[in-house]
């Protein structure tokens, strides 16, 4: 007995089918470049809650996010530009520091001026040369609280293109 399969297609639906799946990867890149930027705002957001405040706050002013590569292969960073954030992240080794940057905290974070706010500077830079410094770690930090989070948001972004 001879047996006859009958296979019936809907190339329509073929069509948008292969159509949808063209537009994947562009979906994918907006979704992605949505997801990367959001975690970068958290990370930014979170570090600089956490930042030691200085005599200025021009170093917690200071760090900000970039996005760089292609649709395809995007990545970001969180930063600061500013010169002594390493010192501040990681501490030092015992160094004399510089005087005048010292008095201007002293006079800001104690009221203290004239003479005195030096006088105060120099026994601070002394402590320093014999000890270093501590280093905040808020950079690290605060990704290691933030991880977790930073991989739902990534992959959300997935789950809203390709579905959970």
């Amino acid at each position: 007995m001879t047996q006859i399969t009958r296979i019936e297609m809907d190339t329509a639906a073929m069509q948008r089918a292969a159509q949808a799946m063209q537009k994947l990867p562009h979906e994918m890149a907006r979704a992605n470049k949505s997801a990367i930027t959001e975690a970068l705002l958290l990370l930014e957001r979170e570090i600089k809650d956490d930042m030691p405040v200085g005599a200025t706050n021009t170093l917690k002013g200071s760090i900000t996010h970039a996005l760089r590569g292609t649709p395809v292969d995007l990545s970001g960073k969180v930063f600061t530009p500013i010169n002594y954030a390493m010192s501040v992240e990681l501490g030092t080794k015992p160094h004399f520091p510089p005087i005048d940057p010292l008095t201007d905290w002293v006079k800001a974070k104690f009221d203290i001026q004239g003479a005195e706010a030096r006088s105060v500077a120099f026994l601070i830079a002394r402590k320093i040369a014999k000890k270093g410094t501590k280093g905040a770690h808020t950079f690290t930090n605060t990704l290691s609280a933030q991880s977790s989070q930073v991989l739902r948001i990534l992959e959300s972004a997935v789950d809203r293109v390709y579905g959970s």
